[in-house]
């Protein structure tokens, strides 16, 4: 079995932002990003010969700096830079990038599971923005 959790950090790793990124944990820091594992090997579909489509889901955790001035753009803008990621996500999914499950996982596509991020947070210093995304894949045994 392979090590999918380590293959979703490295491929989130991979988006441009993502210069601070932690697996299931995080620090409320500005641009810090916490991948968090929601439910893993979730099974889809299960085939007589064992074999399945399964899912790997997870959310995305962006936290910025609070801003709390009135007649202020600035969090308007932080959330437009959080749905930036959601729309890298989808564009991997487009050109087909895939996280890399090993020879026997065969990545379907990968997809954001809402339209827009959600403001999970604030404690005074720092929004938490978050996403949930879905990694369906064949499993072959």
């Amino acid at each position: 079995m392979n090590n999918k959790h380590l293959a979703m950090y490295r491929y989130i790793a991979q988006y441009p932002g993502a210069r601070r990124l932690f697996f299931n944990a995080g620090v409320a820091e500005n641009d810090n990003i916490g991948l968090e594992p929601i439910f893993s090997d979730a099974v889809v579909k299960q085939y007589v010969d064992g074999s399945a489509i399964r899912c790997y889901d997870f959310a995305l955790v962006v936290f910025k700096d609070e801003k709390d001035l009135p007649n202020s753009t600035e969090n308007a803008e932080d959330l437009f830079d959080v749905q930036q990621f959601m729309e890298w996500i989808d564009t991997q999914d487009k050109n087909g990038n895939y996280p890399d499950f090993g020879d026997d996982c065969t990545v379907l596509r990968i997809r954001n599971l809402q339209n827009m991020p959600n403001t999970a947070g604030r404690d005074g210093r720092h929004a938490k923005y978050m996403f949930q995304c879905s990694v369906e894949y064949f499993e072959k045994v």
